[in-house]
């Protein structure tokens, strides 16, 4: 079975953009025993820009577009490196791909397809709150395969 499950901000972060340990912890054990029952897990999760306005100390979430983007930047690193660390004490591997509102408007890709752009990377230049990202769970298979 496919589950899909959608973290919010306020479930990865403290309104101080810092991370909230138990609930990441608790949030990837559960998602690794589901995997490890056999189902395919796919988990989209918010919180780049809060993650990122918390490692750069900042005293509260930025604004304008550029603080919002350069947050993001720094946030989805963070966000990346604490899923990869949580999800390998279970033996899972962590991917991602960041998809864009175009890339869902005409009711998605066909199965396996990834999104095509001709011009810069997904998101690049775009407003940071629009992209999401896709999380999918590997067991044992680093090649990547779905």
């Amino acid at each position: 079975m496919r589950i899909v499950v959608k973290v919010g901000t306020s479930t990865l972060a403290y309104p101080t953009g810092r991370l909230n340990i138990q609930r990441m912890e608790r949030l990837c054990k559960t998602l690794s025993d589901l995997k490890n029952a056999g189902h395919e897990i796919i988990l989209v999760s918010s919180g780049a820009i809060a993650m990122g306005f918390g490692k750069l100390n900042l005293s509260e979430r930025p604004k304008d577009m550029p603080g919002k983007q350069a947050s993001a930047a720094v946030g989805q690193c963070e966000l990346m490196y604490v899923y990869d660390k949580l999800f390998t004490e279970y033996n899972h591997i962590v991917g991602q791909l960041l998809i864009t509102a175009p890339d869902i408007a005409d009711g998605g890709k066909p199965e396996g397809e990834l999104p095509q752009h001709d011009g810069p990377p997904a998101g690049a230049g775009r407003a940071a709150g629009h992209q999401r990202e896709r999380h999918h769970l590997h067991r044992g298979d680093r090649r990547g395969r779905q």
